[in-house]
């Protein structure tokens, strides 16, 4: 998460909105976002419903906790990229970035595949179902 406050304002030049999904109860959620001055927004699914539809629960840590992830829904609302990461493996945010930059000029631009990547383009349920979540706020 620190990697995308130290480049929000890049992510925001793109036209990209940035949210965060966190286990935690809200009360926790709203401390950790002070402390390390979130500029997003940081989401909580403390039934792990928005987790488990992406795939992301890992039960082996802490009780169950998600997967480091990140994904950019595009505006027709498909994924057009996702890293799914283990706890100590993060996607690189230049790479992120990168593929916002491209995405920026030409709308229809689709991530390749990568070595390390997995793939999803869900249907639009899962999407809504993460959109609709951020009231869990």
């Amino acid at each position: 998460m620190t990697g995308f406050k130290k480049r929000y304002q890049t992510v925001q030049a793109l036209g990209t909105r940035i949210y965060a999904l966190s286990v935690d109860e809200p009360g926790k959620s709203e401390t950790l976002s002070k402390a390390l001055q979130l500029p997003f927004t940081l989401l909580c699914d403390v039934d792990k419903s928005i987790i488990d539809l992406y795939d992301l629960h890992n039960r082996d840590e802490h009780g169950g906790i998600a997967y480091p992830a990140q994904f950019v829904v595009k505006p027709d609302g498909t994924i057009g990229y996702r890293s799914l990461d283990r706890t100590i493996q993060r996607a690189d945010v230049s790479e992120v970035l990168s593929f916002l930059k491209t995405l920026h000029k030409d709308p229809s631009y689709q991530a390749q595949d990568h070595e390390r990547k997995k793939w999803l383009i869900p249907s639009l349920l899962p999407v809504k179902q993460l959109w609709r979540s951020r009231s869990l706020k």
